[in-house]
């Protein structure tokens, strides 16, 4: 679909949404700019080269940060007046011990999944694309930059697809979070088409099973920790052991 089929569906769906009654023109506009907009711009990049990405990828890592905090901010400011405010779906009222291990046990539900579709992904032959290998920070400087956007990702994405989203369309689910997390989810999915079909279907899974940690302590904070900490690990420690990759002395990192 060219850009401009994105942008009249967006507006549709914007126009739905308001017709509906689930929020005011701008917020939802806000909320079909999630949905699809988002999700065509995503689609489109996967034409992008992985030799291009490799070349620019501090810039990537920088424009990508950007992009995530205006996300943020966008939702922040289209938050359904009906719901509770952000600063209360981002506090935590049990102990600090309590919120690292709930955290904890979301992470480790993500790498679980992650390890899942490595051991089905060397049965059936998948393999990672050249875009995810490309993204990997490969020097000192990079690696800072993606700990950042490892961080920023966390935040903007769990406020957008697992508070903002969810919120804004329960009211067609019956004010059911679990329900309403779904399409947010699936399309958490597509946001990560360059990882190939199988790379959407985890990606979408990481996010319903941070979805559960969400319903479960009414709160973003354990998720969004989760989520970071998801990303820098995946990032900058399990990489060669989940994407296969091997070093040679003296060269840069290979694949394999």
């Amino acid at each position: 679909m060219r850009w401009w089929g994105w942008a009249v569906l967006c507006i549709g769906t914007a126009a739905a949404f308001t017709l509906s009654g689930l929020g005011g023109p701008l917020a939802s506009l806000a909320a079909a700019a999630f949905l699809v907009a988002l999700p065509g711009v995503a689609l489109a990049q996967r034409s992008v080269q992985a030799e291009e990405l490799a070349a620019h990828r501090t810039a990537t890592y920088a424009s990508s940060a950007i992009g995530l905090v205006m996300m943020a901010v966008c939702a922040w400011w289209a938050w359904p007046a009906e719901a509770r405010g952000v600063p209360e779906w981002l506090a935590w009222r049990g102990s600090a011990l309590g919120l690292l291990g709930v955290a904890a046990l979301l992470t480790a539900g993500g790498l679980a999944l992650c390890y899942g579709f490595r051991a089905l992904g060397e049965r059936r032959g998948w393999e990672e694309t050249e875009m995810v290998r490309a993204i990997i920070p490969a020097t000192s400087g990079e690696r800072d930059l993606f700990t950042i956007l490892s961080i920023t990702a966390g935040v903007a994405e769990e406020i957008v697809y697992r508070g903002f989203l969810p919120l804004f369309l329960m009211p067609w689910f019956g004010d059911r979070y679990l329900l309403a997390v779904l399409p947010a989810t699936a399309v958490f999915g597509i946001l990560h088409a360059y990882q190939s079909a199988h790379g959407m279907v985890r990606t979408a899974g990481i996010g319903l099973l941070l979805a559960g940690g969400v319903a479960w302590t009414g709160s973003l904070l354990p998720s969004i920790l989760a989520h970071a900490a998801l990303n820098l690990l995946i990032g900058l420690v399990l990489a060669d052991s989940l994407l296969g990759r091997t070093k040679q002395k003296g060269k840069r990192p290979k694949w394999r």
